[in-house]
């Protein structure tokens, strides 16, 4: 999946959940290039016009399924994907978006009330899920807090 400025594009579906993944068709070396058959541009804006961008694998499915779901094994709740490109902390922490997504993964195991058996509740992510997201800020220290001096 694509988002561009909040604009959801949906890429395949693929035959045998096979997507051409951009990291298969790079090459071994250098003078292998271009190979990039399935490379497709899906918007061409300005770079002035562009907001926010996500682009995602196909593990985004299970995402956007879960959201509202109370987490396994805790009292929060999965959030909507624009909270990816709309909140600070995935920014900030570097490693905040790949915990988010442990989190939301993960299966939890607790002692059932009977004290002699496991419960299990499963995670919500069945398939690999991986995100890179993007947002335009005015300047760097509307992120961190400290002046740059440049937009």
């Amino acid at each position: 999946m694509v988002v561009v400025n909040g604009e959801r594009i949906r890429i395949g579906s693929f035959p045998d959940n096979a997507p051409p993944y951009l990291g298969y068709e790079l090459p071994m070396k250098a003078s292998d290039f271009p190979p990039l058959r399935h490379l497709v541009l899906h918007r061409v804006l300005a770079t002035e016009q562009l907001s926010s961008f996500l682009l995602a694998t196909d593990g985004i499915d299970d995402l956007i399924a879960a959201k509202g779901r109370i987490l396994p094994g805790r009292t929060d709740t999965v959030e909507s994907i624009e909270s990816f490109w709309q909140e600070d902390r995935f920014f900030k922490n570097p490693d905040a978006m790949r915990r988010r997504l442990t989190l939301i993964g993960r299966e939890h195991v607790a002692v059932a009330t009977d004290g002699k058996s496991l419960v299990r509740s499963p995670g919500f992510l069945r398939d690999d899920t991986t995100i890179v997201t993007g947002r335009r800020v005015a300047h760097v220290c509307d992120l961190f807090g400290e002046p740059t001096g440049a937009p």
